[in-house]
């Protein structure tokens, strides 16, 4: 296991949706870079500020994914999704 010492804000973002409640991906990468500007050193996605407790498991991993693809050369900004949910074999599949 890899121990990682955090420092400095974490942010709680939202879930970007378009009007018709599906998740809106393609928005961000813009939400990462503005988060960076502002200083903030990480997200914690998909939990319930995010909407997690409304999502699927297939859109918790997709929002996932995106966050993961626009921060991974980043050293400096950990995107840490939660990996709760209602059921054992939810929660194996998110951290999988």
């Amino acid at each position: 296991m890899i121990v990682q010492n955090l420092s400095g804000l974490i942010a709680a973002p939202f879930t970007p949706m378009h009007k018709d409640g599906s998740i809106n991906l393609s928005i961000i990468s813009a939400y990462y870079q503005m988060l960076k500007a502002n200083g903030v050193t990480g997200a914690f996605i998909c939990g319930s500020t995010g909407e997690g407790v409304s999502m699927s498991i297939s859109e918790k991993k997709a929002v996932a994914e995106a966050w993961a693809e626009c921060s991974k050369t980043d050293k400096d900004f950990i995107v840490m999704p939660l990996l709760g949910g209602t059921s054992l074999a939810d929660c194996k599949e998110l951290a999988l």
